[in-house]
């Protein structure tokens, strides 16, 4: 290495020195120290009360100053104090691990090639219950993500200084999001915790610390710049450091500088400044075995539905197919696409919730990061592979109602098709259950069936607007109705089923069934389906979140105990609420991020009575820009309609009197 002068700073109880090292000493210190760098020198001085660390130079290479407490330990670990890139001005950074130690000796060491950083996506919600995705946030300039840990109170010493920066960057297209670890029950006292500090940013909720691992290193407050032209990190670190000298206390915003480097179009000159602050203590899953553990956590969340013969599409049966479909899983759990339950879980509870806890997903994604190891042991997704599906998951009806058999083109727009079928009663009978199974889920989109005593009731249907008798829609699961409940239906009723099929490329053949279930009693309650909804909007071109709302009047005293939202491809969310004649508003259903593919009845775990006159609210929005991975077309002006590229408004709910 050359013999360029190396510059260490040594604190003895406070006495600041410099010692230079030439020659022979400076072999010595590459000895211990290999990878030097050879064509800087890095100033060291005392400013105020902190250490300042510069690095000048012009060949434009990049840095890591790093640290050490005992210069002559072989086993002392030189630790990162700030990765620097060397420009046409001197680069100055602070150390403030430095008073904290009897001494410091620091390094420069070239760093060769920059290693990517993984970014991963993940979609947390927020103390208002909006759901925020990273990788949705496609057309910001930078996202700036600042780990609090379990509590805002981590932030008191930079508040006001991230507050200056959302005022002033905001507006550039820099989206500034707070994330906090706990659960739905922490947002109030985030919500107090942030209005005390003056912040109003989003504080995202990350149940179990998953992404808090991935993209903090433990310690609150840190920092990260995202840039989302190619997903990688431009800065990591401290938001701020105060250097006080003579009383006189001045503020170097690391966070600003990068800010304002990366939104200029230069090169940033500090990309990453060691944190201080308070560890975050975040649990370890690192003695967590794949058969004592995580084989269990799939078998619990996800082997339902990826089994063979199920509607997963692949089928977790050992763990080299785990192993080997690892980094997806991560993706989907991050990204809370799966397991598949979208229903926020602070309004309310609800009795067939699919999520999966915040500690079970960060043990998931710690195994997988880990290398999805193996390890000894029995491997319990071999041992009990799930049989094949019965096709009627509820039991052999004790009727069954089999369509005619229908023939669907390869190609074009397929209208719907309406089928009226006597009831297979003579007599009034209660029914339990109305489950209907498609012949060929490959064609069909859906199955409505409606009951109908005459043919004003038929021209009452409004194709669903108003209600149902039974349905089948992508990811509703088919189940028996609440208990205590059962619907009517009379005899000598016809049953209307609305058929809707969508093209594959190739001619398909569908026979659809409806299983009707008989109540052994006639049931306390009769259920019934309705329905707030609109069909007077326009969604205009390239808007990502376009509002709407509807609402309907409980005629009477009744009980809530279902609600499923529907929209088409460019739904974004929906909100159910209950709006009492005291004007008192609960939210009965948030679902802050809506699939197509899932639309799930979500069934309350206590269900909600509500007098007459309350209004049943239904607000929601859709996504029409190209942000929306599924939209068909972002450049059209969308209108109600029945098929998918069109849109549909419809909130429906059970209750019964």
């Amino acid at each position: 290495m050359s013999l360029r002068r190396f510059r260490f700073l040594c604190t003895f109880h406070g006495v600041h020195v410099v010692i230079r090292l030439f020659a022979r000493l400076a072999l010595c210190a590459a000895a211990l120290a290999p990878g030097l760098a050879n064509a800087q020198e890095l100033g060291i001085g005392k400013e105020g009360d902190a250490v300042r660390l510069t690095l000048s130079g012009q060949d434009g290479q990049e840095y890591s100053v790093e640290a050490v407490e005992e210069l002559l330990n072989r086993g002392a670990v030189w630790k990162p104090v700030a990765t620097v890139a060397t420009g046409s001005s001197p680069v100055l950074v602070y150390d403030p691990t430095c008073s904290t130690r009897p001494q410091n000796f620091y390094r420069l060491r070239l760093l060769q090639g920059t290693i990517p950083v993984e970014v991963p996506n993940f979609r947390l919600i927020d103390q208002t219950g909006t759901a925020r995705e990273l990788f949705y946030q496609s057309d910001a300039r930078a996202v700036v993500l600042v780990f609090a840990g379990r509590e805002l109170t981590s932030l008191n010493h930079v508040a006001a200084t991230m507050d200056g920066l959302a005022d002033r960057w905001s507006a550039a297209g820099v989206r500034f999001w707070v994330v906090g670890v706990g659960t739905a029950a922490d947002r109030a006292r985030w919500s107090a915790q942030a209005k005390t500090l003056g912040l109003d940013l989003p504080v995202l909720e990350d149940e179990g610390g998953a992404v808090t691992r991935q993209m903090s290193q433990g310690t609150a407050p840190e920092a990260l710049v995202i840039n989302p032209a190619a997903w990688s990190i431009v800065y990591r670190g401290r938001i701020v450091d105060a250097v006080t000298t003579a009383g006189v206390t001045q503020n170097h915003t690391l966070l600003g500088d990068a800010l304002a480097q990366h939104l200029a179009g230069e090169r940033v000159s500090v990309r990453y400044a060691a944190s201080v602050g308070e560890a975050m203590n975040l649990a370890s899953y690192s003695d967590r075995t794949y058969t004592d553990h995580i084989a269990p956590l799939f078998q619990q969340h996800c082997v339902r539905c990826h089994s063979p013969g199920n509607i997963g599409p692949w089928a977790m049966t050992n763990h080299a197919v785990v192993r080997d479909a690892a980094l997806r899983i991560k993706d989907e759990l991050l990204s809370r696409r799966m397991p598949p339950w979208h229903a926020d879980p602070a309004p309310q509870h609800y009795s067939n919730s699919e999520m999966i806890p915040g500690d079970h997903l960060a043990m998931i994604v710690d195994w997988v990061d880990r290398g999805a190891p193996r390890g000894d042991g029995a491997d319990p997704l071999a041992d009990s592979v799930p049989g094949l599906p019965p096709d009627w998951p509820l039991g052999i009806p004790d009727r069954v109602v089999s369509l005619e058999h229908q023939t669907i083109p390869a190609a074009g727009t397929v209208d719907y098709r309406y089928l009226i079928v006597p009831s297979p009663f003579t007599n009034d009978v209660w029914i339990s259950a109305a489950a209907l199974k498609p012949g060929n889920r490959r064609v069909v989109h859906h199955v409505l069936t409606f009951s109908a005593s005459s043919f004003e009731d038929i021209l009452q249907i409004q194709g669903g607007l108003g209600g149902y008798f039974a349905a089948y829609v992508p990811g509703m699961e088919q189940v028996h109705y609440p208990a205590g409940t059962g619907k009517l239906l009379k005899k000598n009723a016809y049953l209307v089923f609305q058929l809707h099929y969508t093209a594959t490329g190739q001619d398909e053949v569908d026979q659809s069934e409806l299983g009707l279930y008989l109540a052994s009693a006639p049931p306390e309650r009769e259920l019934r389906t309705a329905a707030a909804y609109s069909t007077r909007f326009t969604i205009p071109p390239r808007q990502d979140d376009h509002a709407v709302s509807a609402s309907f009047v409980m005629p009477r005293d009744g009980t809530i105990y279902e609600m499923s939202p529907h929209m088409h491809y460019r739904g974004k969310w929906f909100r159910f609420e209950a709006v009492y004649p005291d004007n008192r508003r609960e939210t009965l259903l948030n679902v802050p991020f809506y699939r197509f593919d899932w639309q799930t009845l979500y069934r309350l775990a206590e269900p909600r009575r509500v007098p007459a006159g309350t209004r049943i609210v239904v607000t929601g929005a859709w996504d029409n820009s190209s942000k929306n991975p599924f939209n068909p077309d972002p450049a059209a002006s969308v209108t109600f309609g029945e098929q998918s590229w069109e849109e549909m408004f419809i909130g429906y709910f059970n209750w019964a009197e």
